[in-house]
């Protein structure tokens, strides 16, 4: 037998041209939300970010999550977990702490060498109905010193697509920096953390890992073009994600069958050689009467659906 097609629950429409960009930080020395020590503490090593940012570190292919303290965050999206404050995230080595994720997996192991170095996360005191602000910074990691060093740093005010569930913004990848060599723009979407995620960007962008605190799916910007993504999600990591914003999600029971039932978010971004402007559109899909209430309960206003 095979699988059921996802059917479209409900859509929404928004305009690409009207998103804000990406801009280079300023100085970043002087943003502590983008600096962080990662400190000895036998056996293990410990990462701590300052400030408040709720961010996923990735040094090589170990990462590390950023939660802060007071966030309403339910434990459905994590497995095997045995308190609110401790949770298994990456394999039994990785303890994620609220406040801090401790590992023994150690990345400063001295000598020579670098490993590429990327965090980037959501301030939680700018998410609201209507926008939220991001910050990503990129750069490599030290053995030499146990440091990193930022190379690339960015920060937006992404724009509510969904308010609370999907937002988007716009970038410029490679060489939109001022030195005259062509880029790439692109219009990016944060989500809650996904199962699996597709788009029409380059196939290495696409394995890039989406269990962290958010999901980020880039879709190419190009007139006379289109572009498509698609985020598979379900009812616990839309409940993590809300409760990263402080929200505690009355319909969330952990294993009911809302806290099971999928979603799909199909992006599509569209600009034709005739427009003046490109256009976008969000579909929710779903495969079952879970599905649709689950929509119904994070997006009442999609166009197309009945509660």
């Amino acid at each position: 037998m095979h699988p059921a097609r996802a059917q479209v629950i409900g859509a929404v429409a928004f305009d690409p041209a009207a998103l804000d960009t990406l801009r280079p930080l300023a100085t970043v020395g002087a943003d502590r939300r983008g600096s962080f020590a990662i400190q000895p503490a036998h056996p293990r090593q410990e990462l701590v970010m300052q400030g408040d940012l709720i961010a996923t570190v990735t040094i090589g292919s170990l990462r590390w999550l950023n939660v802060p303290e007071g966030r309403h965050v339910t434990l459905g999206h994590l497995p095997d977990t045995d308190a609110l404050r401790k949770a298994r995230a990456f394999g039994p080595e990785d303890i994620l702490r609220y406040g801090d994720l401790s590992t023994t997996k150690k990345p400063c192991l001295g000598g020579e060498g670098t490993l590429e170095l990327e965090w980037d996360g959501l301030v939680p005191g700018s998410w609201s109905d209507t926008s939220l602000e991001y910050v990503r910074f990129q750069g490599e990691f030290r053995f030499s010193g146990c440091t990193g060093i930022v190379k690339r740093s960015g920060r937006v005010r992404a724009k509510a697509v969904i308010p609370s569930f999907l937002y988007a913004f716009r970038s410029c990848r490679e060489a939109c920096d001022g030195s005259g060599d062509k880029g790439e723009d692109r219009v990016e979407l944060l989500a809650p953390p996904s199962h699996w995620m597709a788009s029409s960007v380059p196939v290495p962008e696409q394995t890039h890992p989406q269990v962290g605190t958010h999901t980020l799916v880039s879709v190419p910007l190009v007139r006379g073009g289109s572009g498509t993504a698609t985020v598979t999600l379900n009812g616990s990591d839309i409940a993590f994600y809300l409760g990263l914003r402080g929200i505690s999600p009355s319909w969330f029971k952990p294993g009911d069958t809302l806290a099971n039932a999928e979603l799909q978010l199909n992006v599509d971004v569209t600009w034709s050689e005739e427009d003046d402007k490109p256009t976008g559109m969000v579909y929710v899909a779903g495969t079952s009467a879970d599905a649709r209430e689950l929509a119904a309960e994070i997006a009442p206003h999609l166009s197309g659906l009945a509660r």
